[in-house]
């Protein structure tokens, strides 16, 4: 269960029921729109395409097998991974240990932090990617708004992987290099119910971070975002994420420009 909380934090833009995750989602998707670098809006499937992933390398096993992954844990290490995601996926590994072992509230951020982490690695990353509907990180997203995410990815970032590789060739394609967290915190959203005459305080977790790429012959790199806030909440035991924003800071500065 979500333990109590003891700060409020503002400026907490998520709506996180059922009843208003498509809501949370348009959020997200005001984000994912700045990685449509060509301005297309070209149909994309309803369902997600099926993707064989590759058989693991040796270096990947030996890595899963050295670790030797409790059986709780719900995500996998994906294949073809960087070497970030590997660090990461070991953090999130004990992360998740320490979590389930305390409970405490310092241990639940930490791990939602890492997941988040481990989320902006595989979603961003296309260089270990070799179909268009390989979109990465989808194991972290929540699962009522699994479908919208995956299509919109599609038909965003993940819409022009082939245009990357035909016109600059596979070694163009973006890898993420380091991750730093500007801030994690527990927080809470207001949800107003117009049926009735209280408000519901939803508990999440708010982590906000940026990013960086290797250097590489894309000659509109710059253009892709490299910082976001992502929402998340401790769903059946295991922390999801239900929410992608734009942080403040970025907000700010485009009104102002």
């Amino acid at each position: 269960m979500m333990h109590s909380f003891n700060k409020s934090f503002q400026k907490v833009l998520l709506i996180v029921s059922s009843l208003c995750v498509l809501f949370i989602l348009i959020g997200g998707f005001m984000l994912l729109r700045q990685f449509d670098l060509r301005g297309t809006n070209a149909p994309v499937p309803s369902t997600p395409v099926e993707y064989e992933e590759p058989p693991r390398d040796e270096n990947e096993q030996y890595f899963i097998d050295t670790l030797e992954l409790p059986e709780d844990l719900v995500y996998d290490l994906p294949r073809g991974s960087t070497a970030i995601q590997l660090s990461l996926f070991e953090e999130l590994f004990r992360a998740h240990d320490q979590f389930n072992l305390t409970g405490a509230d310092e241990d639940l951020i930490t791990y939602a932090a890492v997941i988040a982490q481990n989320f902006v690695a595989d979603f961003f990353t296309l260089s270990n990617k070799t179909a268009r509907t390989d979109v990465g990180g989808m194991q972290f997203i929540a699962e009522d708004i699994f479908e919208e995410f995956y299509d919109y990815a599609l038909n965003t970032f993940y819409f022009h992987l082939a245009h990357h590789i035909n016109n600059f060739g596979s070694a163009s394609l973006p890898t993420v290099e380091t991750i730093r967290v500007v801030t994690a915190e527990t927080g809470f959203y207001a949800l107003s119910l117009q049926a009735y005459p209280w408000t519901e305080y939803v508990p999440i977790i708010i982590v906000d971070l940026e990013w960086t790429y290797l250097n590489t012959t894309l000659p509109y790199i710059n253009e892709f975002i490299n910082s976001s806030r992502v929402h998340l909440q401790e769903i059946n035991g295991e922390i999801r994420i239900i929410g992608i924003v734009e942080m403040p800071e970025q907000t700010e500065n485009q009104i102002n420009g």
